[in-house]
């Protein structure tokens, strides 16, 4: 009975330490952004609308894009991601998410934080890797998130 008793306390405790390190992660983690396009995270397809993305961990190589207008589409409303470190050698002001173009087709490719030098960069989904290797044009798109 003891030893139950203390399991529960450590679960307890763990839980109660999770959610406080959540709580902690720093508003500039989560950029707010209106997206004018269709556009893919990976292999799945989002509709136009206004997403949050936000750091899921203190790493900075998890995060989460979810939709936070309310109009219904035939889409998912959100999504998971992991992403490679990037830097520049500057302060990046404002926050913002970079996408590639080809085809006319949009596809999340970098996600910078709100004065921060270092970015998180998607891996290539199977459609930009052959986009790529046929040598199309690609353009980049650069949205502002506001927080």
């Amino acid at each position: 009975m003891k030893s139950l008793r203390n399991i529960l306390m450590v679960g307890f405790l763990l839980s109660l330490a999770s959610m406080s390190a959540h709580a902690q992660i720093p508003a500039a983690s989560k950029l707010t952004v209106t997206i004018p396009f269709n556009f893919s995270v990976g292999e799945r397809n989002f509709a136009a609308g206004e997403y949050a993305v936000r750091r899921i961990y203190d790493s900075g190589l998890c995060y989460s894009i979810r939709r936070t207008d309310k109009q219904p589409t035939d889409y998912p409303a959100q999504a998971t991601f992991i992403v490679t470190r990037v830097h520049t050698g500057q302060r990046q002001l404002p926050g913002r998410l970079v996408f590639t173009m080809s085809d006319g087709r949009y596809a999340l490719a970098q996600v910078w934080g709100v004065g921060k030098g270092v970015g998180g960069e998607l891996l290539r989904a199977a459609r930009e890797r052959k986009v790529a290797q046929a040598g199309e044009r690609t353009e980049i798109v650069t949205l502002v998130a506001r927080q």
